[in-house]
């Protein structure tokens, strides 16, 4: 009796979640419920940890980061001794899983606990509100932001780390990290990165939108200010005083963009040059430009493309002095160095519970593409259960989440099948 009793119980988890019935758990796993997700998911969008966006602070560190990341780092050490928890002074934190196998490939998951400062939740309080029906949907009033993007990805970490602690060592897999990061969505995410502490083998981030688009490349992201120093003279004077013109400068500089290389021709896998900032310091302007692409060849054609238009400028207007800060390199494209497996392990996961995943290209970056600029191995980014986001209408589905979560434990299983 008490057998049948423990096996009911321990089935308890998918009966409640699931109307499915090709879900396939790893059988030494013990799974989380969906309650209790729900639980942790709620807990964590009530911690008001949005990023400050001030140019003027190399690293911001907020409040509710702080609180967001001693909140874990007091959950998940709480959770056993077999596992190690180290909280940064920039609000990252690292959880090693030792290995219980030999010879495999360490396997690493990223999100962040920071969520967007685009949109200004004016001082109030995150109250989040659970509608139950075919799908069990978490909002909030739309006086202010969710948090979603991205305690989605929070939360499936947490409850995978929970399922990997439970189940000790019967559920066979090599060294796992996690990294929670802080600052992703202002586009700092790598910028305090402990390598010590997160440099995985095979690399997922845990941040996407909706329940199947799976980002596996991205653009390779580069910016750059140029600034446009005037000589000042009447213009009735202007040859014999050598009047430098910062402002027409400037705006030939950006005219000069081949309009085929513009953003708005671009789709798909296409790239573009896109001067986009024109701002004015004293007499002086400063442009500063975005390099997009996914295709290196077609990088350094922008960039020469760019330089001999600068070398045109110069000739054109004698007299304005151009100086060309270096390139900032923003993020890069994941596909490059990510694991040849990758793609292949995340088919077979979401295929054991259910899922067709359909794998993209995306038009942006992820923390994973902001890491690869650390010198870390590219990860595909997987979908998280939050949708609209960076707006007062975002909103999180529960079973998308717990669905992730579940194919996170068999990309686990999958990964502790590699041998090195």
């Amino acid at each position: 009796m008490k057998k049948i009793l423990f096996l009911l119980f321990s089935l308890l988890p998918l009966l409640a979640f699931s109307q499915k019935s090709d879900v396939h758990i790893p059988s030494k796993a013990k799974v989380c419920s969906q309650e209790e997700m729900l639980a942790d998911f709620l807990r964590y969008v009530k911690v008001e940890s949005q990023s400050d966006s001030d140019p003027n602070i190399e690293f911001p560190v907020t409040e509710g980061c702080v609180e967001m990341a001693k909140m874990l780092e007091s959950e998940i050490a709480a959770l056993g001794k077999n596992i190690s928890v180290k909280r940064s002074e920039y609000a990252y934190v690292y959880v090693t899983i030792p290995a219980n196998a030999p010879n495999v490939p360490v396997l690493g998951f990223s999100c962040h606990l920071d969520y967007t400062p685009d949109v200004n939740n004016e001082g109030k309080p995150i109250v989040p509100i659970v509608e139950r029906g075919e799908r069990t949907i978490i909002k909030t009033d739309g006086s202010t932001l969710l948090g979603g993007d991205d305690k989605c990805g929070v939360t499936i970490a947490v409850n995978m780390i929970k399922s990997l602690v439970r189940s000790g060592k019967n559920f066979r897999h090599g060294e796992i990290q996690f990294v929670f990061a802080n600052n992703e969505d202002i586009g700092k995410a790598a910028d305090k990165i402990e390598q010590e502490w997160f440099n995985p083998d095979i690399f997922f981030d845990l941040d996407g939108e909706g329940n199947s688009n799976v980002l596996i490349a991205n653009f390779t992201a580069y910016s750059q200010n140029v600034k446009f120093i005037a000589h000042l003279a009447h213009p009735s004077r202007a040859k014999k005083e050598k009047f430098g013109d910062a402002i027409a400068a400037a705006s030939t500089y950006i005219a000069s963009v081949p309009v085929k290389y513009r953003p708005e021709h671009s789709e798909e896998r296409e790239g573009y040059i896109h001067p986009w900032s024109l701002r004015t310091d004293g007499d002086n302007y400063i442009v500063n430009v975005r390099y997009r692409y996914f295709d290196k060849a077609e990088g350094e054609m922008y960039k020469k493309i760019m330089a001999d238009t600068l070398k045109h400028i110069r000739k054109e207007f004698p007299n304005v002095v151009i100086e060309c800060e270096d390139m900032v390199y923003q993020y890069d494209n994941v596909e490059y160095t990510m694991h040849h497996a990758s793609q292949d392990i995340a088919k077979s996961a979401a295929e054991k519970v259910g899922l067709s995943l359909n794998f993209k290209p995306e038009r942006g970056g992820t923390t994973s593409a902001m890491m690869v600029t650390k010198g870390l191995r590219g990860g595909i980014c997987l979908p998280t259960g939050q949708y609209e986001v960076h707006s007062k209408n975002e909103y999180a589905v529960l079973e998308d989440m717990y669905y992730t979560y579940l194919m996170g434990i068999n990309i686990i299983d999958e990964v502790g099948k590699i041998k090195f």
